[in-house]
């Protein structure tokens, strides 16, 4: 679609009185007009709201997800990211400990029987 400039666009809106409901779909390159039902549909989206406003949460079809414990939401318990991820205090003390192996500071258990060992001898 070839773009239009501002002298062009500002002809469209003075001829048409419904221009505000023309949109440009790039995609397909069209200009598409919503209709009634279209803007209803946006203006329910923008308040937060559920797009079809034949849907009902309330009524008794979609009562059984909440009445039965058995069934959990998908996201209801979802697992939080620090179970994941090792948090900044392990990773400290780990390389702590790293630390304290290299100079000799603190060794394995396989050093301390070893040590055992010789003074035994």
């Amino acid at each position: 679609m070839v773009q239009k400039d501002e002298l062009q666009r500002f002809v469209e809106k003075s001829e048409d009185p419904q221009w505000w409901r023309t949109i440009t779909d790039e995609l397909n390159n069209k200009e598409i007009r919503l209709s009634k039902a279209d803007l209803e549909m946006l203006i329910r989206i923008r308040k937060g709201k559920h797009a079809d406003k034949s849907l009902n949460l309330t009524s008794d079809e979609h009562r059984w997800e909440t009445e039965n414990p058995d069934m959990v939401h998908a996201f209801s318990n979802y697992e939080p990211k620090r179970r994941f991820v090792p948090s900044k205090w392990e990773r400290l003390k780990v390389q702590k400990f790293l630390r304290a192996m290299k100079k000799g500071h603190m060794k394995t258990n396989d050093e301390l029987k070893k040590e055992k060992e010789e003074k035994r001898q």
